[in-house]
């Protein structure tokens, strides 16, 4: 636990780090998820440390980790535990989980003009949905 930088706007980490000890990420945690066959969690860092994580779920045994040029913002699993990641840098990624247990990129879709916010994989795993917003110009000046 004390691996965990928790603030308000990380609560989450609070989640992560009882079910995966030690949680690796050298910021917050912005987004986790457990895998449909349960043999996974995953997790997406922040600021700092911007890697999407891979762990035994069972055990909570680091697996693997894939460095990201900004946040993870958003991650899902299909149902076949292929991982998907949004990121600040607008792209959604998507990884397939090898043999030996390590994140392999398949795909990096662009497309986006804003960060992505939100990810989801299509029940018979063949799409991904994804989501992104600006905010207003006349929002930030207050």
């Amino acid at each position: 636990l004390e691996q965990v930088k928790v603030s308000a706007r990380c609560r989450i980490g609070v989640v992560v780090a009882r079910l995966v000890s030690p949680i690796a990420h050298g910021d917050c945690v912005r987004s986790v998820a457990y895998s449909p066959t349960g043999a996974y969690i995953a997790s997406g860092g922040h600021d700092e440390d911007k890697q999407l994580k891979l762990f035994a779920a069972t055990t909570g045994q680091l697996l693997d980790s894939v460095a990201h040029p900004d946040a993870v913002t958003t991650l899902c699993f299909a149902p076949d535990d292929r991982a998907v990641t949004g990121c600040w840098d607008t792209a959604v990624r998507i990884f397939a989980i090898s043999a030996e247990k390590k994140l392999e990129k398949l795909m990096e879709l662009r497309g986006h003009k804003d960060t992505v916010y939100s990810v989801a994989a299509s029940p018979d795993s063949a799409f991904v949905a994804s989501e992104a917003h600006a905010i207003p110009r006349d929002a930030l000046r207050g």
